[in-house]
């Protein structure tokens, strides 16, 4: 069973939604989901931290089974599961006691998980980690952290839990994501073009554009990084895309809205078109995902795009992932949960159904529940 710790909680939990965390709770300790409640004003928090979709970030990365992993501001727990399900063991560590309860009630079946309640400049943690996570949390550094650079010193700070072959991974709003500039109010403050005026009176939270993290990055010694491009934004994606493909026409699907009060100034699909075509969409995307080495020696991930089917039937829920290793292309087909693994059987099955038929299969191997194929580079059918 996790461990829920309190010994560095101080009896005030820092960051909430207010009272609808009762609500959450609730429902976790009932074994109910946000499908079982009214679609109200309450709905999109409720939405926002259960949905299976928040493992959409994270779900994709080609973890090992043998790796330790630091997540800092888990909240209630939207990627702990996947975590502790994909890696050896998990420290999650979280300001609010309440969002730990949460989080501990969803995952306590997971007997590698660690739950600490507190400030992480406070707890005392004798372990080096492959991984930190800072899953929607890096842009909050300046309200937790004492420096004049609050943000280099917060990645200062995180270095210092890793081996020296270990990664940060960061998910954060673009400051200049493309959703902002055609009438969505900033994820944090609930204002129009507040990152686009570079948050004129806003004191607790900053989001920054692609240059401006990659200065942040080099000031803090790390000179090594990837950027992904989660779509829509790294909340609910349903696609990753990289340097390599975020321009080409597969990116920017028309996606669900689940805010009231944005307008529409112009069309933002229509838009994402025009600047693919001048080959800048990746300083526009919605959100950055960045893996981050702190040993340039470190290799990062081979991934360059990934799609996922997480809001599917839980039996239906699969990853679909292309890889490139130097200039060979491979794809590998993923479970997302239990249920799922027999769905990729079937599909790695259906393929000696199609060749007696008369169809040409691509190279396929089952290794470990998992489907290896070859790929084949061309314009497909859409």
């Amino acid at each position: 069973m996790a461990d829920l710790r309190l010994d560095y909680y101080d009896g005030e939990d820092y960051y909430s939604d207010g009272d609808v965390e009762n609500d959450i709770l609730d429902l976790v300790k009932n074994n109910r989901s946000y499908n079982d409640i009214v679609k109200d004003e309450k709905f999109f928090p409720i939405y926002y931290h259960l949905s299976p979709e928040r493992e959409n970030i994270i779900n994709w990365y080609p973890f090992k089974k043998t790796e330790n992993i630091l997540e800092v501001g888990a909240g209630c727990g939207a990627i702990t599961g996947v975590l502790c399900r994909n890696c050896n063991s998990v420290t999650s560590v979280e300001l609010s006691k309440r969002r730990s309860e949460i989080n501990y009630i969803r995952n306590k079946q997971y007997q590698n998980l660690e739950i600490i309640v507190g400030n992480l400049n406070e707890i005392k943690i004798n372990k080096k980690y492959d991984f930190a996570i800072l899953n929607g949390v890096f842009e909050y550094a300046m309200s937790y952290t004492k420096s004049k650079d609050p943000y280099v010193a917060f990645l200062m700070q995180i270095k210092e839990f890793l081996k020296p072959s270990g990664k940060i991974l960061i998910a954060i709003e673009n400051r200049l994501g493309l959703k902002y500039f055609s009438g969505a109010t900033e994820d944090h403050t609930g204002k129009f073009y507040d990152g686009i005026n570079e948050y004129v009176d806003t004191d607790f939270v900053r989001t920054f554009s692609k240059a401006e993290l990659e200065d942040i990055f080099k000031k803090s010694g790390i000179d090594k990084w990837k950027f992904y491009y989660p779509y829509p934004d790294y909340k609910f994606p349903t696609e990753i895309y990289t340097d390599e493909n975020v321009n080409t026409n597969s990116f920017g699907r028309p996606y669900i809205n689940y805010f009231e009060n944005r307008v529409q100034l112009f069309d933002e699909i229509k838009m994402i078109k025009s600047f693919k075509a001048e080959k800048v969409m990746e300083s526009f995307s919605n959100s950055f995902f960045v893996e981050l080495c702190i040993d340039g020696g470190v290799e990062n991930s081979n991934i360059i795009y990934a799609k996922l089917s997480n809001n599917r039937r839980k039996e239906f829920c699969i990853a679909t992932i292309i890889c490139k290793d130097q200039y060979k292309y491979h794809v590998k087909k993923i479970p997302l949960n239990k249920t799922s693994e027999g769905h990729i059987q079937n599909i790695y099955k259906n393929q000696f159904k199609f060749k007696m038929q008369g169809f040409k299969n691509l190279e396929t191997e089952l290794v470990k529940g998992e489907i290896n194929s070859s790929y084949i580079l061309s314009e497909n059918m859409d």
